[in-house]
C-alpha cells in the first residue's frame, strides 16, 4: 500500500511539473531520482543507474535518431517542403484529422 503511495506522489509531482512549464527532460530526471530515494535506493547503484544511462549505446542511438528526425522536419520547414505537402495531401485528402495524424507520420 505504501509504494502505490509513492508511485501516486510520483505521479502528482509530474503533473504539477508539466503545468508549471517545467521542461520536460528535468521533469523525468527529477522524478526518477525522487523515485529512487523513496524506495530506498542506495546512491551508489543510482549514481550507476544514472551513468549506464548516458552511455547505453542504445540510447545513444535514441537519442541521435530523435535530434536527426528533428533537424530533418527543420529543413522541411525552411524550404517550404513541408507546407507544400500539407498542402497536397489535403488536396488529396479532405479530413482535416486525417491530415493532422499523417504529417508526422510521414516525417
Amino acid at each position: 500500500m505504501v509504494e502505490i503511495l509513492k508511485l501516486t506522489l510520483i505521479i502528482a509531482v509530474i503533473i504539477v511539473m508539466i503545468r508549471l512549464k517545467v521542461p520536460l527532460s528535468i521533469t523525468l530526471t527529477a522524478s526518477a531520482l525522487i523515485l529512487g530515494l523513496l524506495f530506498r535506493l542506495p546512491l551508489a547503484k543510482l549514481g550507476a543507474g544514472v551513468l549506464d544511462t548516458f552511455l547505453n549505446l542504445e540510447n545513444l542511438k535514441l537519442v541521435l535518431a530523435l535530434q536527426l528526425v528533428l533537424l530533418f522536419s527543420a529543413v522541411l520547414k525552411e524550404n517550404g517542403a513541408m507546407q507544400r505537402a500539407i498542402s497536397a495531401l489535403s488536396g488529396v485528402v479532405r479530413d482535416a484529422r486525417f491530415c493532422v495524424a499523417v504529417i508526422p507520420a510521414i516525417v
